[in-house]
């Protein structure tokens, strides 16, 4: 077996194994929109015989760290075909990603695990606790009046990203952002975008979010 990066024309074979891997079914249009993003140079493969076995894409991110932006590899879309599993070929992959990213000076790396047990191995540990909220319209406080604006804006991460930057600076573990991530993992969930405008015009605060059989769903 060898590891090496995916190439373009392995673009095919990769997402058909995201897709049986992480069960999800893609239209055509979605897959060509993956095609326009694809980076073969972030995606390492073990092969065998010419053949993909599993796959893994290392992500080049920054994150807050005490009130400063630290390079952080980001480790996504781990998969393996069922017949290569039980013969190592995550292990060699994952092996190999720590010493790739230490390599590109990426001290920190964070990723989505399937099972924290699995990933504690290798020297991951959990840091964030996702949640979710569902409220009714009693739980908000009374509106009031207060200096500035609200305005329904078109999804513009030039706009958004300073207000999200002002916020995720003060917290340790929060992503750096970048346009394309602001593209292609923020603007793709559907909905709108609210900004509010302080007293003196300067964006403070946003929201992302859809409005759909009286439910109302806030992504952000």
């Amino acid at each position: 077996m060898e590891i090496r990066q995916l190439g373009a024309e392995h673009f095919e074979e990769r997402v058909a194994l995201n897709q049986f891997a992480f069960q999800f079914a893609l239209t055509q249009e979605q897959i060509e929109g993956l095609r326009e993003g694809f980076r073969p140079e972030r995606e390492w493969g073990v092969f065998e015989g010419g053949r993909l076995l599993a796959a893994m894409t290392l992500l080049p991110l920054e994150i807050w760290v005490n009130g400063r932006k630290m390079a952080m590899g980001g480790v996504a879309g781990v998969a393996t075909w069922p017949e290569a599993r039980r013969k190592g070929c995550v292990a060699g992959l994952l092996r190999h990603g720590l010493e790739t990213m230490r390599e590109a000076g990426q001290t920190v790396s964070m990723l989505h695990p399937f099972s924290f047990p699995f990933y504690r191995r290798y020297g991951w540990e959990m840091t964030i606790e996702r949640k979710t909220y569902t409220l009714e319209p009693r739980h908000f406080p009374p509106r009031a009046e207060v200096p500035g604006r609200v305005e329904r804006v078109s999804k513009d991460a030039d706009l958004l990203d300073g207000v999200y930057e002002a916020f995720a600076s003060r917290y340790t573990g929060m992503l750096v952002r970048t346009s394309e991530w602001w593209k292609r993992r923020v603007f793709t969930k559907p909905g709108i975008a609210a900004v509010y405008y302080n007293g003196g015009g300067k964006p403070e605060g946003y929201l992302l979010y859809e409005v759909k059989e009286r439910t109302m769903t806030v992504h952000e």
